[in-house]
């Protein structure tokens, strides 16, 4: 027993070295948040709930993309554990074609009707729709920008470059700081200036990743060869992640609507406490993005007899990380929401949203590791499986909840919390019954989606 436990965290230590860059630019994306929606909050409540409605659409921009970044992830994981590394080049490359086409699509879809988009949550105030719409439209228009960051971090992230990576990343980090209170204030740019703020520092984090990426013979672009045969078995693994992240999006999109029926400050309650709850995704989902690495290599190198120790590790990891968020949204609410407003009757109702929301976040973090270890066996069908399901039932309960009992706008978020409750329970479940009945120590069981 002592030596299966020296076991775990002796591996644990190995785990958090390739997690933590990850987990650190995580953490910078979200500070990325962070800052703009301190600035945006500052302009007030109408502003909080303008960009709030436009990241409805935007986030399923990141949905989109994540066809490529989970496929190219998995891939490539794969290859460099079988030391394919031709197969690698083109993996990469047929990920750069997927990224292009990707986001020239969603750019032309959301970005030329951002107006008709944000129409459909029925907002009252006509200078928040006129605000979320130019907000959305200058952030799908610069689309291409920011699936090719996720593409080169997924590269780079998968040759457990991620120290490389993260600092990167710190630079438009910086960058960002510097330029919100001078585009949003100085130059009276208002909400128009913070998504233009975020774009510009994307755009030279951008410049930095690509040349990693070139300089380290990761990716060599040519006329002949663009990969189109690797872009298919791309596509393949990352399109199940891809639709379940598409169709969060949509259902969130109709929570949207009855979130926007109690008011323009729901929305902006919503926005901030989806901005603080992120705190828990942001610190787990490197620890995820390691065990798709590892387990994906492992699995390459028919190495099976790590994979649940891998698993294991990861859990351990991410519970505890659920389990001290969960004290402090519970203990602490108010401190948390003041750091963005001072509108008093905001600050109540997102005392009352991160209360209930904490009772799933160890939940949500078993759920999230779960992934992480399927999609890195190239199982990346099994999770969306388990979360569309699960998910689709928050717009019944939320309905059912928020107006037929009716409970009014906690019963949203008694929806959000008892379904990622669920999902993390089944997912948990999913994986030790695969392990059990499907993955051998001594032979392949498991097979790949190519």
């Amino acid at each position: 027993m002592r030596r299966n436990v020296k076991g775990l965290f002796e591996g644990i230590g190995g785990l958090i070295a390739l997690a933590l860059p990850m987990v650190g630019s995580q953490l910078l994306q979200l500070t990325y948040n962070f800052i703009d929606m301190i600035w945006v909050g500052r302009l007030g409540g109408d502003a909080v709930a303008a960009v709030g409605s436009a990241g409805f659409f935007l986030n399923l921009g990141w949905a989109l993309a994540s066809i490529i970044t989970v496929g190219v992830n998995v891939k490539l994981a794969h290859s460099i554990g079988a030391r394919e590394e031709l197969h690698s080049k083109q993996i990469a490359k047929g990920g750069l074609l997927g990224m292009i086409i990707l986001a020239s699509f969603f750019s032309v879809v959301m970005g030329g009707n951002a107006t008709y988009w944000i129409s459909m949550f029925n907002i009252e105030s006509q200078w928040v729709n006129d605000a979320a719409s130019i907000y959305l439209s200058i952030g799908a228009w610069g689309a291409v920008v920011t699936f090719l960051n996720l593409l080169f971090i997924s590269v780079l992230n998968s040759y457990k470059q991620t120290k490389s990576a993260f600092k990167i990343n710190s630079i438009g980090f910086v960058l960002n700081i510097i330029l919100d209170p001078i585009l949003i204030f100085g130059m009276g740019l208002g909400v128009k200036g913070a998504i233009i703020a975020t774009l510009i520092s994307k755009l030279v984090t951008l410049f930095f990743l690509a040349r990693m990426v070139y300089l380290q013979g990761y990716l060599k672009v040519s006329i002949k060869h663009v990969g189109v045969s690797t872009l298919r078995s791309i596509v393949k693994i990352g399109f199940p992640t891809s639709v379940q992240r598409i169709i969060f999006g949509l259902i969130y999109i109709v929570m949207g609507r009855f979130i926007a029926s109690f008011g323009s400050d729901a929305i902006a309650i919503q926005k901030i406490g989806i901005q603080i709850e992120s705190i828990t995704f942001t610190l787990v989902a490197g620890v995820s993005q390691a065990s798709t690495i590892i387990v994906g290599q492992l699995y390459g190198a028919k190495n099976y007899r790590e994979i649940k120790r891998t698993y294991k590790q990861a859990l351990t990891i991410s519970s505890s990380v659920g389990l001290i968020l969960m004290l402090i949204f519970i203990l602490v609410p108010e401190y948390l929401i003041r750091i963005f407003v001072d509108d008093p009757m905001i600050i109540e109702g997102g005392i009352w949203y991160l209360r209930i929301i904490a009772l799933s976040q160890i939940f949500m973090t078993s759920e999230m590791i779960g992934m992480g270890t399927l999609n890195g066996l190239g199982l990346t069908f099994i999770p969306p499986i388990n979360s569309v399901i699960l998910t689709s039932l928050r717009i019944p309960l939320a309905y059912y909840l928020a107006f037929v009992v009716p409970v009014g706008l906690t019963g949203i978020w008694w929806s959000i919390s008892i379904t990622s409750i669920l999902k993390g329970i089944v997912l948990t479940m999913m994986v030790y019954y695969i392990y059990r009945k499907k993955i051998k120590p001594n032979e392949a069981v498991v097979t790949d989606n190519n």
